[in-house]
């Protein structure tokens, strides 16, 4: 019955069905408490209560469902503490609780114990962690952990022991420090997404050349205080978050040795020129962040015909120079931003070659010369558009 438009409560006559294995009324708009007759459904493999609007605590006829796998309850307004019972239910394999208005803090024990336990779910619900390190063995191999929002303030020592992770998030936190050594070592095949942006991390630590996991496609770092160099691109990564930083020097030219999708390096220290292989880059590139920063020289030239970009965002370096004509082969361009630059260029009536442009920055340089005169017909998606403060003449038409 899962996403039906229900209204009301969740009918307690649905604790008589004895012989029901899997229950799933996930975003079914339901309101008020679970009712206690759940318990009775003991042969229940199944239990998805999430995304709904639930109030009051967990029910502790729960704990009678030991058959359990999945239990799903994120997304409600429940309130109350974790029930320490949960440790008990050794089947599960599922357990996702955040997004809910539970006391803390809660004890990580809790769940360490659920030896089956691969996808754990705790989005705002701050927790305790042991200070004591166990052995491996104790442990639940997780294949994804979400823990955004939990409080921490270090690096969980029982992560040092996970080989199986797919996803871990562990952005808008409380970390403060380097990055660990041993967090480098840790799922080196199976990790795909790794965040853990908006945190107080402040370097890297003993950090490999290139990234260690052979199958990461997105990696957020994004919103910390990270100084140094960065671990270059591994030839997989889809998705590299870097914005936000205190990161200096130069772009390493050896970022171009990837298959990047979208890299944002904006709100950083870097200088130097942008490498011009970028533009080569762009035929699988399709988001390229490089705004406020101290880059210089001018716009890579290059950019392919099968040129893949949608967004670029060069805004408030000190750029100059022209506007490559080659961006005309990015036909799928929708944000193009050089707005604060030093760009010394007359307006690109090319630019008509851009079919999907939405947004097109370009002020605060050093543009000049004529204007189309009819913006909107050269532009037929264009939404927002900043020519201000360079040296164009002529008129526009209203």
């Amino acid at each position: 019955l899962r996403a039906c438009n229900f209204q009301g409560t969740i009918p307690h006559s649905l604790g008589n069905l004895t012989l029901l294995n899997t229950l799933n009324l996930r975003a079914c708009n339901f309101q008020g408490t679970i009712p206690h007759s759940l318990g009775n459904l003991t042969l229940l493999n199944t239990l998805s209560l999430g995304a709904n609007n639930l109030t009051g605590e967990i029910p502790s006829s729960l704990a009678a469902l030991t058959d359990l796998v999945y239990l799903v309850l994120d997304g409600n307004h429940l309130t109350g503490r974790i029930p320490p019972w949960i440790s008990t239910l050794e089947e599960l394999n599922t357990l996702t609780l955040g997004l809910n208005n539970f006391a803390g803090p809660v004890g990580f024990n809790t769940f360490l114990q659920l030896k089956q336990l691969q996808y754990l779910g705790l989005q705002n619900i701050e927790l305790a962690f042991p200070a004591k390190t166990y052995q491996s063995s104790v442990y639940p191999q997780f294949g994804e952990l979400i823990l955004r929002g939990c409080g921490l303030t270090r690096f969980p020592d029982f992560l040092r022991n996970q080989n199986s992770l797919g996803f871990l998030i562990l952005d808008d936190n409380k970390i403060h420090g380097a990055i660990p050594k041993w967090l480098w070592n840790i799922s080196r095949e199976t990790l795909t997404v790794l965040w853990i942006d908006n945190n107080f991390l402040t370097g890297f630590g003993e950090h490999p050349k290139i990234l260690p996991w052979t199958n990461l496609d997105s990696l957020a770092l994004n919103g910390n205080d990270l100084k140094g160099s960065f671990p270059l691109p591994s030839l997989l990564l889809g998705e590299y978050f870097l914005a936000d930083n205190e990161l200096n020097g130069q772009i390493p030219s050896l970022i171009c040795n990837s298959t990047l999708k979208s890299i944002d390096l904006s709100l950083n220290r870097f200088s130097g020129e942008i490498p011009q292989c970028l533009g080569s880059l762009s035929r699988s590139l399709q988001y390229l962040a490089l705004g406020i920063n101290d880059l210089n020289g001018s716009i890579p030239e290059g950019f392919p015909e099968d040129c893949e970009l949608q967004i670029i965002n060069l805004r408030n370096n000190r750029l100059a120079g022209r506007i490559p004509r080659s961006l005309a082969n990015c036909s799928s361009l929708e944000l193009l931003d050089l707005g604060g630059n030093q760009i010394n260029d007359v307006f690109p009536s090319w630019f008509v070659d851009l079919p999907e442009l939405q947004a097109l920055g370009l002020g605060s340089n050093n543009l000049h010369g004529g204007l189309p005169a009819k913006l909107d017909t050269v532009f037929r998606k264009l939404r927002i558009i900043d020519l201000s403060a360079n040296a164009f003449s002529g008129y526009l038409s209203k």
